[in-house]
C-alpha cells in the first residue's frame, strides 16, 4: 500500500544469442512487457501487471458529538461513553472523520435516549471496524418537596429548603393525620412514614433520581386550647353611646352576633359578614353580648355598658 514509484524490470535471456526488449510501466497501476526473440526469429512476450495494495486503514481520524470532539478520542479506542445534560430529549448529532479518504463510514444513531450510536468504518480493503458511543442523560439530584399538606391542609410557609415543620393539631385530637407531599422533580421518590402516637413526628425521606436524599421531619403536637378559645383572644368587643362594635378574625365570618338584655332577653341578631361589624342598639344600661362561629359554638360572651 502507498506504493508511488514505478518499478524497474530487469529480464535475462535462457540463451546467450536471444534478445531481450523490455517496455518499462509508465504509471501504476499499469504494467510492462519483456520481448524475448530468438536467434531464428522466434519471439514470446512476457507480461507484468502491476497494482497496489489497497489500504486496510478502517480507523477514525476524528468523533465529534454536536459539533465537539469526544473526550480522550483516540483511533484505537472502539467505545465512548457520553452524558448529556439533564432533561435532553433530542438525539445528538455524532460525525466522524476517517483516517484513509477512501474508507466510507456510516453513522447509525439510535432511535431513543439513553441509546447508543455506532459508526461502522470501511477500508479501502473492505476491513470493517464499529465504534461505538453511549449516550445517557444527567440523573436529577433534586430531592426536594413542592408542598406538605396535613389532614389536606398545605404547611404554612412552605418552602423547599425548609426540612423541619411544626404543626399544632386541634385540641383533643388522638387520630395520626393523614399527611399528603409532591415531589419538585418527576422522577423523584418519597416515603412518608407517620408517627405511632401524638405528639410525634412525621418524617418524609425523598429520593431523587440519581440517589441524593433529603429528609423532611414534621413535628405533630396537640394543642391544649380548643379552636374557640384561641378565637375568644381574637375578638375585640367595643361600645360608644348606643352603638356595639365587634373586630375579629375572617375565621368567624358566617357567624353570629346576639345581644341580650340584663334580663336576658334578646334585642338583637346580626351575622358576621366582615371582620369588623357595628350595631346600633335603641336601648341602655348592662347588655350581653354572644359571638358564635358558623357552627354556633360559642366563641366569646361579654357584659357591655350602653349610656
Amino acid at each position: 500500500y502507498g506504493t508511488t514509484a514505478l518499478p524497474t524490470v530487469t529480464a535475462t535471456a535462457n540463451h546467450a544469442k536471444a534478445a531481450v526488449a523490455i517496455t518499462q510501466p509508465t504509471a501504476l497501476p499499469g504494467s510492462a512487457s519483456v520481448v524475448v526473440t530468438a536467434e531464428d526469429g522466434t519471439k514470446k512476450t512476457y507480461t507484468l501487471n502491476f497494482t497496489v495494495a489497497k489500504n486496510n486503514d478502517a480507523t477514525l481520524s476524528e468523533l465529534k458529538v454536536n459539533g465537539t470532539l469526544v473526550a480522550n478520542f483516540s483511533a484505537s479506542t472502539l467505545v465512548y461513553s457520553v452524558e448529556l445534560p439533564l432533561g435532553t430529549t433530542i438525539i445528538p448529532s455524532v460525525t466522524a472523520s476517517p483516517t484513509d479518504p477512501k474508507a466510507t463510514v456510516v453513522v447509525t444513531p439510535p432511535a431513543a435516549l439513553p441509546g447508543t450510536t455506532s459508526v461502522v468504518v470501511t477500508a479501502d480493503d473492505g476491513t470493517k471496524k464499529t465504534y461505538t458511543v453511549n449516550f445517557t442523560v444527567a440523573k436529577s439530584s433534586d430531592a426536594t418537596l413542592s408542598n406538605i399538606s396535613v389532614n389536606g391542609v398545605a404547611i404554612a410557609n412552605f418552602s423547599a429548603s425548609t426540612l423541619v415543620y411544626d404543626v399544632k393539631l386541634p385540641m383533643g385530637t388522638t387520630a395520626i393525620p393523614a399527611i399528603a407531599a409532591a415531589a419538585t422533580h418527576v422522577k423523584t421518590s418519597f416515603v412518608i412514614t407517620l408517627p405511632t402516637a401524638l405528639p410525634g413526628a412525621a418524617t418524609i425521606k425523598v429520593t431523587a433520581e440519581d440517589g441524593t436524599t433529603k429528609t423532611y421531619t414534621i413535628n405533630l403536637t396537640v394543642s391544649t386550647t380548643s379552636i374557640v378559645e384561641s378565637y375568644a383572644n381574637l375578638v375585640q368587643l367595643f361600645a360608644y353611646r348606643n352603638m356595639v362594635t365587634v373586630e375579629c378574625m375572617p375565621e368567624l365570618i358566617s357567624g353570629n352576633i346576639t345581644i341580650f338584655d340584663i334580663s336576658g332577653k334578646e334585642i338583637a341578631r346580626h351575622a358576621i359578614k366582615s371582620t369588623q361589624e357595628q350595631i346600633t342598639l335603641e336601648t341602655t344600661g348592662i347588655i350581653v353580648v354572644k359571638i358564635s362561629d358558623s357552627n354556633n359554638k360559642i366563641v366569646k360572651v361579654s357584659k357591655l355598658n350602653i349610656n
